[in-house]
């Protein structure tokens, strides 16, 4: 039997981390797990070519991305989301990296993720942050697509 006691949703605050939402709400209510709710910050100095995110990026961005990513992560998962208990967090860096090792340092059982469903060049050019999260996970990881409109 598969116990699980800690479910981590990695969230971009995008349709399809929404629906992903909805997916752990359900599996912490089915296993009476806490619900952990990730958001990283993109390092842009780490995907910028050299010096052009300090030269491109307004000096209060860090600020302001980190301001709006708590106020956002405050209001999730919402009211029907009835997990034994919430945690939030905001780091930042390498999206993928910050969430593997948020899974080994807070031994993360089940990782319920959105998947933008991109192929073919963006594919290829973006990555996926589900696909690399997934390969490398140390316990089951769960996708979600978008709910079509």
């Amino acid at each position: 039997m598969i116990t699980i006691k800690r479910v981590l949703h990695p969230t971009d605050f995008s349709d399809a981390s929404s629906a992903a939402l909805a997916a752990a709400c359900g599996m912490t209510e089915k296993f009476g797990a806490e619900l952990h709710l990730l958001h990283v910050i993109q390092d842009m100095t780490a995907i910028a070519p050299y010096g052009a995110a300090e030269a491109y990026l307004p000096v209060e961005w860090h600020a302001e991305a980190r301001q709006l990513a708590e106020k956002t992560l405050s209001a999730l998962p919402g009211p029907s989301c009835q997990a034994a208990k919430i945690v939030r967090t905001i780091t930042e860096g390498s999206p993928y990296f910050e969430i593997l090792e948020y899974c080994k340092t807070n031994a993360i059982d089940l990782t319920v993720m959105g998947t933008h469903g991109r192929s073919g060049l963006p594919h290829l050019l973006l990555g996926s942050v589900a696909e690399k999260v997934i390969r490398a996970a140390p316990a089951i990881c769960m996708t979600v697509r978008p709910t079509p409109k």
